[in-house]
C-alpha cells in the first residue's frame, strides 16, 4: 500500500511537470542547436491533459494515504478555471502565431490568464513533490 502510494505520487509528480519543464527543454535545445531562442507560453496549456493525469494521480495518492489532498484539488481547480477563462476571451491569436498584437487591455488580461495558469500548475507540481517527500518519510509524519 505504500509502495504503491508513493509510485502513484512519483509518476503523477512526473507528469504534472511535464508540462511546464517541456517548453524549457525544447527551448533550451532549439538554442543550443544554433537557433534563436523561441520560448512558447501556451504549449503548457496545450499539455494540460497530462497536467490533469499528474494531478489526478497525486490526488488519488494523497487520499490513499490521508495526507490533505484539498490544496491539489484546489490548484487543479485554479489551473482549469484560468484555462476556461481563456479559451473564453478568444484566446490571443497574436501571442499564439508570433504576430505583433495591438488589442490593448485585452492582450493583457490574457497574459495575466496565461500567468495565472502557470502558477497554479507550478503550485501544484510544488504540492506534488512535498506529497514524494512526506510519503519517503513514512507515515508517522503528517
Amino acid at each position: 500500500s505504500g509502495l504503491l502510494n508513493r509510485g502513484l505520487a512519483y509518476l503523477g509528480l512526473l507528469l504534472a511537470a511535464a508540462p511546464l519543464l517541456a517548453p524549457i527543454v525544447l527551448s533550451l535545445s532549439r538554442l543550443l542547436a544554433g537557433y534563436p531562442l523561441r520560448f512558447d507560453v501556451l504549449m503548457a496549456a496545450e499539455l494540460f491533459p497530462i497536467h490533469l493525469l499528474g494531478v489526478a494521480l497525486l490526488l488519488v495518492s494523497a487520499a490513499r494515504s490521508r495526507r490533505p489532498w484539498q490544496p491539489l484539488a484546489a490548484t487543479l481547480t485554479i489551473t482549469l478555471g484560468t484555462l476556461l477563462a481563456l479559451q473564453a476571451t478568444g484566446g490571443v491569436p497574436g501571442l499564439a502565431s508570433g504576430m505583433p498584437s495591438t488589442k490593448g487591455w485585452p492582450d493583457l488580461v490574457a497574459l495575466l490568464l496565461i500567468v495565472g495558469s502557470l502558477g497554479a500548475m507550478a503550485t501544484s507540481v510544488v504540492l506534488g513533490f512535498r506529497l514524494t517527500e512526506a510519503l519517503q518519510r513514512g507515515p508517522s509524519s503528517t
